[in-house]
């Protein structure tokens, strides 16, 4: 590759591992805030609740951005619910359970074999083997997200983290097919179809497991409670999924799964408004993280897309 092509390439890179940061960043002050939130909702409803407030808000920017063309019957719809049945529908499903059943530093180091899981599911699904590189990157990054999450042995395994690892395998596998599966789609128009494809799924399944009274209904309508609601819907399924969309558009999805290990970082962050002292473990913890997306994009390819 030449100078010029190379130097072209570099500020496509940066915007892409900007976005995919901002989105790990939302995506890891999820964790306490629907910890939160499971406190006076049901999971059911409360996944429901965001997926619906997220969709209502992407279907109108996908209107006013692109147009009714954006819904076209000529559009791949089969291979969009099928992203969104498993990179939404399922995916939140078994985080909110997961976060319930496990809390949210544990779930937030859970979500942080994203790496480990993408490079061997991109190996068995697109026919790429994980470098050497690529191997102990992973291995670092996970690293760094454990240290984070056992400091002061603040670690505790309670069973809800099988769906969070469920809930990341479901979002890797989304990762690496929506580039192959749809191409030609604008992120935000892959956002706005698969979380509109995997609410359309979870709305019957609800109204189904209510009506037999499978749970109990419980809903937060404080102010508090909506504007938790309304921060998990607009950042965590609408912002940061158009970002990581993007991201993944240019920068390998074995790759951008790095970024999933800032989220205990992240996590535990924002969880000093709910009395959680930061430190020096989480600053360890995050440089490692960075260490690790560093150096494998210095690899062969930078960890971009090549077409």
């Amino acid at each position: 590759m030449t100078a010029a092509a190379e130097g072209a390439r570099v500020p496509g890179r940066l915007a892409a591992n900007v976005a995919l940061g901002v989105a790990a960043f939302i995506w890891g002050s999820f964790f306490p805030v629907m910890a939160e939130l499971l406190e006076t909702w049901d999971p059911y409803s409360l996944t429901l609740a965001r997926l619906v407030c997220g969709t209502l808000m992407l279907v109108a920017l996908v209107l006013a951005i692109e147009g009714p063309r954006a819904y076209s019957t000529a559009l791949p719809w089969r291979r969009l619910f099928l992203l969104g049945f498993v990179g939404f529908g399922l995916f939140c499903v078994l985080i909110t359970f997961g976060i319930l059943h496990s809390g949210p530093i544990a779930a937030s180091l859970v979500s942080a074999t994203g790496p480990i899981l993408a490079a061997f599911m991109a190996w068995a699904f697109a026919g790429r083997p994980p470098t050497r590189r690529t191997g102990w990157a992973a291995l670092l990054a996970v690293a760094g997200g454990v240290i984070v999450v056992f400091r002061d042995g603040a670690g505790e395994v309670r069973g809800g983290e099988i769906f969070v690892l469920g809930s990341t395998a479901a979002f890797v596998w989304y990762s690496l097919k929506v580039p192959e599966c749809v191409p030609r789609l604008s992120p935000i128009v892959i956002t706005g179809h698969t979380v509109l494809a995997g609410t359309l799924v979870l709305i019957p399944v609800y109204a189904l497991a209510a009506g037999a009274g499978w749970f109990e209904v419980r809903v937060d309508v404080s102010a508090d409670g909506i504007l938790m609601l309304v921060y998990l819907s607009v950042m965590a399924v609408g912002v940061a999924a158009v970002l990581w969309n993007y991201g993944i558009k240019r920068i390998r999805a074995e790759v951008a799964a790095m970024y999933s290990n800032l989220c205990p970082v992240f996590a535990v962050l924002v969880s000093v408004a709910f009395g959680i002292t930061p430190n020096w473990a989480h600053g360890l913890g995050g440089a490692m993280i960075l260490a690790a997306i560093l150096w494998v994009q210095r690899g062969a390819g930078g960890g971009l897309r090549t077409r």
